[in-house]
């Protein structure tokens, strides 16, 4: 099989070990550009409430910041330091069990493909404790647009889309650009994408996945569809779990389905 990973939320647990202490920064620093220091308490935690809706902590920060009455100028200062590298002291976690997956998995041919700049993905995923060795490629990027990424790594190494899985905790972004090229999608139910999944839970479609489970259909990020408009064939996540391990119980499956053991 070939396994492509997200890193936010998938492998690391950005949005708990890293966002928190990224906003905090920023948010000093817009505060005392403007002469607000002695606010940062009681406004941290107003970005924090924000941050748990928001689609990313860079656009929490912004409109937070926007409320404020900040400058673009002084926003566009803040926001610079949310992407930065973190201070060495902060801890960068991995998913729970997330190293372990990886390592049992290695045998099978692994790849990232991840949002964001270049040198703060690949610091994030060394002081998480991965080994960089282990994957065939690891693409970092600046757009939104996955699918390009995802074509042109099964086209590089030859995979076919049935025999490929892609991980990750958004839909729209990491799971539905994978679907159109016939790959097999894992929901990891973490992170913002977790957030999402529980914005979505009033339009929840029970469905049947490639095994015979149940699990829950999720349409996107951010819902717009209609029960009416609901049919199976919609569905872009094969599957949904709440722990990374849960992984390779389901590599294991379609491995056995694909030698015609199932």
């Amino acid at each position: 099989m070939f396994i492509i990973f997200d890193l936010d939320d998938t492998l690391i647990d950005t949005s708990e070990s890293i966002t928190p202490f990224q906003l905090k920064k920023a948010l000093v620093f817009a505060l005392q550009k403007i002469g607000r220091s002695d606010e940062c308490v009681a406004a941290y935690k107003c970005l924090m409430e924000l941050n748990q809706g928001a689609p990313c902590g860079n656009s929490a920060l912004k409109t937070f910041l926007e409320h404020y009455g900040v400058s673009g100028e002084i926003i566009d200062g803040a926001t610079e330091i949310l992407r930065s590298i973190p201070d060495p002291e902060i801890p960068i976690l991995a998913m729970q069990n997330a190293q372990d997956v990886v390592q049992a998995l290695s045998s099978h041919r692994l790849a990232i493909v991840t949002i964001g700049r270049e040198e703060l993905q690949q610091y994030k995923l060394k002081k998480a404790g991965f080994d960089p060795s282990l994957f065939s490629k690891i693409i970092v990027t600046a757009e939104r647009n996955k699918k390009i990424h995802y074509a042109a790594l099964l086209e590089e190494y030859n995979q076919a889309p049935q025999k490929t899985i892609v991980v990750g905790d958004r839909v729209m972004i990491d799971l539905q650009p994978a679907k159109e090229l016939g790959c097999q999608t894992v929901r990891l139910l973490k992170g913002r994408g977790f957030q999402a999944f529980q914005k979505e839970e009033d339009h929840e479609r029970i469905v049947k996945d490639p095994f015979g489970l149940t699990m829950p259909f999720c349409p996107e990020d951010s819902h717009s569809g209609s029960k009416g408009s609901f049919t199976p064939r919609a569905c872009v996540v094969d599957h949904a779990i709440r722990h990374i391990d849960e992984l390779i119980a389901i590599v294991e499956r379609y491995e056995a389905r694909s030698e015609g053991s199932i």
